[in-house]
């Protein structure tokens, strides 16, 4: 009977009653997530590999299908002129690394420029040129290369002349694995395989290369998962194939070619097989050791446990005179020692320890009464110098408007007078100014809104030149550099854009004391959507010093003090 009140028999009944219900059931109940988490994990392993197959081809298709389109607007191209069209179809190449031709086809079917230069062929019996011919605004062909013996895909459009009369097709290729960048690693895992096929299950893409015979591209129309995306498009298919049950993902491209990623099923099932036995095993040695343990850990640690447990009630009465012993080298004896200091010290600390903590809680009350009441000051004296500087620039810009006004009607008169001119832009550089008060407020608040508008840079700039130039007075001279390819408008802010450019110009003219400034323009990328530019100003001046450059985009921050506002590289 006393065996088993003890806490070594409780700790060992604790452990096999509670302890290993829980087990096996936690055994089940992670055995059942492995499944479903193996399984999902499949699925999702094959929706990835369709995914990036279907991506890979898809964008390298609307790249080729936009050089087309360019390829046939281009005036060197309607022109159906050799010597116009071979350096672009050269150029072309070269710059789009999945190509290897491109060439012009006339009405009859030949070859009239290519860009490797070789003799004039027959095309006239290729779909991608009839396709063309007879209105598909991008005809596509797959084929295997007779020298290469790779995959290739070729697609053409119709070149249009201004009378709308067909006068050829251009015509680009490329290999099929540089469109899908993982075409030659088809195969994942043990049993796991891509395979890509056109529009009537022709094989386009498959890690067995039987599949591809005397340069002839075979058919997959009949193979389980092929059919099933043909006939229904169904992205998850489960079917038998030589006595194995496998399953599949597939997709339909944008161009009407499929995409099926498959697997054994009996691959990721025994990843499942080996995680349960794995779990069994674990678990069985776990219990035990756990049971063995708890027991011989109870019979070391309960007699100094409750002899601790003792003194710690002790001390939470305020018995600090309480003292123990424990006559071991151990933790516990470390432990018991520390207890007897920690009652010693304790009683001597209470009392100094509210004193201080009184002493401390009036001196922060006092401290944080100053604190607030200085941070009240600092708030109301930036208020106060915001609302000066805002009431100042809006006083002051209604008579400036008046003289830019006034200014304009007498340019209209005299469109040569240099001293009106000079008036006119050194009223819109202050304009500009009070502009910059305007939009520091506005950014604090978060209410600055950006407008588009079409714009001409290049104008834009010489704009913003004239007026550094007119409000400065300075005698250097700013050089404007850009490229010729710079000329259409672009959707802008223009008014910010000027500000921005005043700004930094205006910068460098007041620490520029001798030599020259450049504006430089410059185009960096270009895409369907969108075009960066970069705007550089660079000067023969002083300079910034390290200790300022960390500064200088902070608010009414200024180098020399005796210039500007200290806002504009800030708003900028």
């Amino acid at each position: 009977m006393k065996s088993i009140n003890s806490l070594k028999f409780k700790i060992g009944a604790f452990v096999i009653l509670g302890i290993l219900p829980a087990a096996c059931l936690s055994f089940l109940f992670a055995t059942s997530l492995a499944s479903e988490s193996l399984a999902k994990k499949t699925e999702e392993i094959l929706e990835i590999k369709v995914a990036k197959i279907r991506d890979n081809i898809e964008n390298s298709d609307r790249i080729n299908t936009g050089i087309l389109r360019f390829l046939s607007s281009q005036p060197e191209i309607v022109s159906m002129n050799p010597d116009e069209q071979i350096p672009m179809l050269t150029n072309t190449v070269a710059s789009y690394s999945q190509l290897y031709r491109a060439m012009t086809i006339d009405p009859k079917g030949y070859n009239v420029s290519r860009n490797d230069s070789r003799e004039r062929k027959y095309r006239g019996d290729r779909p991608y040129f009839i396709n063309a011919i007879e209105g598909e605004e991008i005809s596509r062909q797959v084929l295997v290369g007779r020298t290469t013996g790779q995959t290739s895909i070729c697609m053409g459009r119709a070149i249009v002349a201004p009378s709308t009369e067909i006068v050829g097709v251009v015509t680009i290729c490329s290999y099929l694995n540089k469109m899908a960048q993982h075409l030659e690693q088809l195969s994942f895992g043990k049993t796991g395989y891509a395979i890509v096929v056109d529009r009537n299950g022709i094989v386009l893409a498959h890690p067995n290369p039987a599949y591809r015979v005397a340069d002839e591209l075979q058919s997959l129309a009949d193979f389980a998962p092929v059919k099933n995306l043909l006939e229904n498009g169904n992205k998850n298919f489960k079917f038998q194939y030589e006595g194995e049950t496998w399953v599949s993902q597939g997709t339909r491209l944008d161009n009407g070619w499929g995409v099926v990623v498959l697997m054994s099923e009996a691959e990721f099932l025994a990843d499942e097989k080996n995680f349960k036995e794995t779990m069994a095993f674990i678990g069985i040695l776990s219990i035990i050791g756990l049971v063995t343990g708890s027991i011989a850990l109870a019979n070391y640690t309960i007699a100094p446990i409750s002899k601790l447990t003792e003194m710690a009630i002790a001390l939470s009465h305020g018995q600090y005179d309480r003292r123990i012993r424990i006559d071991r080298q151990d933790e516990f004896g470390i432990l018991a020692n520390t207890f007897n200091q920690m009652s010693k010290k304790i009683g001597l600390k209470q009392q100094y320890l509210e004193a201080a903590v009184k002493k401390q809680t009036k001196a922060i009350q006092q401290d944080s009464k100053k604190v607030a009441a200085a941070l009240a000051r600092a708030e109301k004296a930036d208020r106060a110098k915001e609302e000066f500087l805002f009431k100042l620039s809006h006083e002051l810009k209604t008579p400036l408007n008046a003289i830019i006004g006034y200014a304009n009607q007498i340019k209209k008169n005299q469109p040569n007078d240099k001293d009106i001119n000079t008036i006119l832009q050194s009223a819109k550089y202050l304009s500009l100014m009070f502009e910059d008060i305007f939009n520091y407020n506005k950014s604090k608040k978060s209410e600055i809104i950006l407008e588009n508008e079409p714009t001409d840079l290049v104008e834009l700039s010489n704009e913003a030149i004239e007026i550094v130039k007119a409000s400065s007075q300075t005698q250097l001279p700013i050089n404007f550099n850009y490229s010729d390819r710079i000329l259409d408008p672009v959707l802008i802010d223009r008014k910010r854009l000027t500000q921005v450019l005043v700004n930094l110009l205006n910068n460098a003219v007041k620490f520029t004391p001798d030599g020259a400034i450049e504006l430089k323009l410059s185009k960096i990328e270009e895409n369907l959507h969108e075009i960066t530019f970069e705007f550089a100003v660079t000067d023969t001046g002083i300079g910034i010093s390290s200790e300022h450059l960390n500064k200088i985009f902070q608010d009414f921050y200024q180098v020399n003090q005796n210039s500007g506002t200290g806002l504009g590289l800030s708003i900028s």
